[in-house]
């Protein structure tokens, strides 16, 4: 990671999910033929626990700021380089079986709709200007501010 980031001072891991629930209502949904509304509540679903996995991320942020670190991105095995295989590597640091989530064979989560991530902070992290979470960020007086927030992911 230290190629993407830079010299780092605090890895952080987490598991995210939004648990089973709504992945059974798809599955009834979908045997209903009801495909519409599947694929709709589906996509519900990935879009919360994307959610979920940011504010994960805005708490790294939270805790790093007084501190005077700048916080990476988050990263998941399975985006850009790193190999899904390396799941087996983060669930090692962070396992996922308090909430619910288990890793199988192919190192897929179950529930679903589960997110893994690391992220990592330090005086002289490097941050990617891919995105900018601080488009979504809640903390408004961020030293480390890249852009205005848009609004934020709490409600």
């Amino acid at each position: 990671m230290q190629r993407l980031w830079g010299p780092i001072e605090w890895v952080a891991t987490a598991v995210c999910t939004i648990g089973e629930g709504l992945e059974r209502r798809v599955a009834e949904l979908w045997a209903a033929r009801e495909l519409p509304l599947a694929s709709m509540l589906d996509s519900v679903g990935s879009g919360a626990v994307e959610s979920l996995a940011e504010y994960v991320n805005d708490l790294l942020c939270q805790e790093s700021i007084p501190l005077g670190l700048p916080v990476t991105n988050r990263v998941s095995p399975g985006y850009g380089y790193w190999d899904v295989s390396q799941q087996k590597a983060l669930f090692a640091l962070c396992p996922g079986d308090a909430i619910g989530v288990s890793l199988n064979e192919a190192c897929f989560m179950s529930p679903v709709k589960s997110i893994s991530l690391m992220a990592a902070a330090g005086t002289h992290a490097r941050v990617d200007h891919y995105f900018s979470q601080c488009a979504r960020c809640w903390m408004r007086d961020c030293a480390y501010r890249r852009t205005p927030a848009k609004k934020t992911v709490h409600r």
